[in-house]
């Protein structure tokens, strides 16, 4: 089986045990997580990385070898057979450029272990990318083979946009794998009888909606109904902890402060915790401030069976799956994408929205049973099937035809499910 090497230039510091001691951002348990299930496919995985912290360690987990990125420079030649580098270009700067792009001078040369690889892949997980004006330039010149996407609007996205340099879609739509997020089940079975009508949940960073929340909707939802209470996951993180709070934490604080008894406020909480809340709550409210590309704790909340009140915006139409959510058109509030919002009329909208979904139980129970639909298709594991199966397309590698089947039936049921129209080539024709 092949080799690949994960490269994470700009990432929270973390090995393969972390999110089994404190939370993570869904980019980072996306690498612990999918690493670790190319590892059961029978995959060689090294993840470079900030693994030297009071917060982690190089060494191997669930066989996966988390490496320091210092150590791509070691004297011991490593050859990889895919190198992926995630959310940023460094990994790929030719090593005649890097001293011309100050934005990464000070990172460690991978050119040695980039140069022997058979595939390159750029894997996005946001909507920016560190060096984003060079993907283009990157993927025509052949510095990078392909682009890894997460949503049909992800691809769309990364195609045309214009960070530095209009993006040419035509030059992107061969050279892109749709992909997707999973989560991994903390809790087999949720009882849905069991979960309190009266409890709200948002789980996401402070950037991503909270403040229209707590400032907009959530006042509004209260007024209406005085029982119900609202617990806040999530907030900000600080990539060192001698740095001085940024413009997150103090917005987390800000907000923090001017909330009543109705709020809770859990902070970074591990994924095992966030699985236990989700189980009782009723409810999980986002009203998204910035586009999702897909939306881990959207996927994560409907297999909980806690139906998902958010917006019809950005890859949320997908993930957010019409059956299990609610959702208006349009963000709450305005952002670089549609800065034309009117905040007030949309949280209002949102708000009510809220309050008829409370005051009709019966539907609501008709949506928490329909979120099952995710139950087969969520986890890591049947997202590594399909990336198993791209690279046995890209390197003309057979499969067997029960493994095939398999990722058949998984791509079946995610375009099902998602109402995904994307279809990869691998899908359209495996060596079998």
């Amino acid at each position: 089986m092949y080799t690949i090497a994960i490269i994470d230039a700009v990432g929270l510091s973390y090995d393969g045990e972390t999110l089994s001691k404190r939370g993570l951002g869904g980019s980072e348990s996306a690498v612990i997580y999918m690493s670790a299930e190319l590892v059961k496919l029978g995959y060689d995985v090294t993840v470079y990385n900030n693994c030297e912290s009071p917060y982690s360690s190089p060494g191997v987990y669930n066989g996966v070898s988390f490496k320091p990125l210092r150590e791509v420079e070691n004297p011991e030649y490593y050859e990889y057979d895919i190198v992926i580098g995630f959310r940023s270009v460094a990994a790929f700067v030719p090593h005649e450029e890097r001293d011309s792009l100050n934005a990464f001078a000070h990172l460690p040369d991978f050119s040695p272990i980039v140069d022997a690889a058979l595939h390159k892949i750029l894997w996005m997980q946001d909507t920016f990318c560190h060096g984003d004006h060079l993907i283009e330039q990157y993927l025509n010149d052949g510095v990078i083979d392909e682009v890894f996407t997460l949503s049909d609007w992800h691809s769309s996205y990364v195609s045309h946009a214009d960070h530095g340099k209009k993006r040419m879609s035509e030059n992107f739509h061969q050279k892109i794998f749709q992909t997707r997020n999973g989560i991994k089940k903390h809790i087999d079975w949720v009882d849905i009888k069991d979960k309190d009508p009266n409890l709200f949940v948002y789980n996401a960073s402070v950037s991503k909606g909270m403040a229209p929340l707590v400032e907009k909707v959530w006042p509004i939802v209260h007024k209406a109904i005085p029982q119900a209470r609202l617990k806040i996951i999530g907030g900000y993180y600080r990539f060192n902890d001698c740095d001085m709070p940024d413009m997150f934490e103090q917005n987390y604080l800000r907000l923090k402060a001017l909330c009543g008894d109705s709020i809770e406020f859990t902070g970074i909480i591990k994924q095992s915790e966030i699985a236990n809340i989700l189980a009782k709550a009723a409810y999980t409210i986002f009203p998204c401030a910035d586009p999702e590309t897909f939306g881990i704790s959207t996927l994560e909340s409907i297999y909980y069976n806690t139906p998902v009140f958010t917006c019809e915006f950005a890859a949320l139409e997908e993930t957010a799956i019409d059956s299990a959510s609610y959702k208006i058109r349009y963000p709450v509030t305005p952002n670089w994408m549609v800065p034309w919002i009117d905040q007030d009329a949309q949280a209002q909208l949102f708000a009510d929205m809220v309050i008829r979904a409370y005051n009709t139980p019966y539907l609501h129970q008709q949506k928490q049973y329909a979120c099952n639909a995710v139950a087969d298709i969520c986890e890591w594991d049947t997202v590594a099937l399909q990336w198993h199966q791209h690279f046995c397309f890209t390197f003309g590698k057979p499969m067997s035809k029960a493994l095939l089947n398999k990722v058949n039936r998984i791509n079946q049921r995610a375009h099902k499910v998602f109402g995904r129209r994307t279809l990869n080539k691998c899908e359209l024709g495996t060596i079998a």
